[in-house]
């Protein structure tokens, strides 16, 4: 079966076909913009895991010389 249009519909139809494309490529731009956000927060979160890291590390090297001075602040109290 053949359906012959008339100008009209023919622009409705295109119309609606470009609003559909439309649509899907706004949901496709929003869960893009959603992935690209996670990823830009995962450098940052895993700086700030070294960097916590690096500082836990550096008080486990300084506490043996430290310790040896609070402790007769202690010991006073």
């Amino acid at each position: 079966m053949v359906y012959i249009l008339d100008e009209k519909e023919v622009v409705m139809l295109n119309l609606t076909l470009t609003t559909l494309a439309l649509n899907e490529a706004h949901a496709k731009m929003a869960r893009y913009q959603q992935d690209a956000a996670i990823y830009r927060a995962m450098p940052r979160r895993s700086l700030r895991s070294r960097a916590a890291e690096a500082l836990r590390q550096l008080a486990d090297r300084l506490e043996p010389h430290l310790v040896p001075h609070l402790q007769p602040l202690n010991a006073e109290s």
